[in-house]
């Protein structure tokens, strides 16, 4: 199931293009209110299957009308916004929205930013399509990253959509979280047919997340495609995001509607 969360906050406050860490902090900060074991098993190692974690949630870009600052990040225009959640496991979704109402009030920290302090004033549940169609069209608001490995190198190797090997890997990951979520048999992943087509050309997103006095950079990649696969496979891709650190804020989809395509807050000030 997915989530959107409604902030209140002062008006110009500015908020950095990299926003995600401290995000994903929140959202284990608030799942540690309401049962701090679960939280530190998502933290620490999440769930395992073939010896691959996986965090099973998602979180998209952050909604709001904003004047962009350059390298100084995002100024708000309004004195709210809003940020969409999605979590694979139901149980995992209630104890966050029991640990939401236990503290509305929560103050953001950004490396090299002024604090930001927000309340949480409403938590809408995003209403499902439904779609009985194997086959459903999907563009990437925030971009897929996914890696290889490589016996010759030291570190996984992250690869992009011009890889000959990328759409297969993407293909595993999104099999393997579901897997991963209900504890099958790994013999039963071969019995899932996944087709995934990208229908537009793509574009990079970056991403620095903190570590200790240095930035990561995070380089995912952001486009159209199609999925036909069982329903259960698209719920997976929803909740769970497509490909890696999508606990990190990557991989969020949106299923496309042909006839009325909204743009979003985000979308419409450039």
């Amino acid at each position: 199931m997915r989530i959107k969360i409604m902030f209140e906050h002062s008006r110009d406050v500015i908020l950095p293009w990299d926003y995600q860490y401290a995000v994903q902090s929140w959202i284990y900060k608030i799942l540690d209110q309401a049962n701090p074991e679960l939280a530190a098993k998502l933290h620490d190692y999440g769930y395992t299957y073939e010896g691959k974690h996986f965090k099973l949630f998602c979180f998209g870009p952050w909604q709001c009308y904003y004047k962009p600052l350059g390298q100084a990040g995002m100024k708000l225009l309004e004195n709210s916004s809003n940020l969409s959640i999605g979590f694979l496991l139901p149980e995992v979704l209630t104890e966050f929205v029991r640990g939401l109402f236990k503290d509305l009030a929560y103050t953001f920290y950004f490396k090299g930013f002024d604090p930001m302090p927000i309340r949480m004033v409403s938590v809408q549940s995003l209403s499902e399509q439904g779609n009985p169609e194997e086959s459903r069209d999907y563009r990437l608001l925030t971009g897929a990253r996914i890696s290889i490995k490589d016996e010759s190198k030291k570190h996984p190797q992250y690869i992009g959509p011009g890889h000959q090997d990328y759409i297969d890997h993407l293909k595993l990951n999104t099999i393997r979280k579901f897997n991963a979520s209900i504890l099958v048999d790994q013999s039963k992943q071969h019995l899932f047919s996944v087709d995934f087509n990208i229908t537009s050309p793509f574009k990079t997103q970056k991403v620095n997340i903190p570590k200790g006095d240095k930035l990561t950079e995070m380089i995912g990649y952001k486009y159209a495609f199609t999925l036909k696969a069982p329903p259960y496979i698209h719920d997976t891709l929803l909740y769970a995001g497509l490909g890696e650190e999508c606990s990190m804020g990557m991989g969020w989809v949106e299923e496309v509607d042909d006839k009325v395509e909204e743009k979003t807050k985000r979308d419409i000030y450039k």
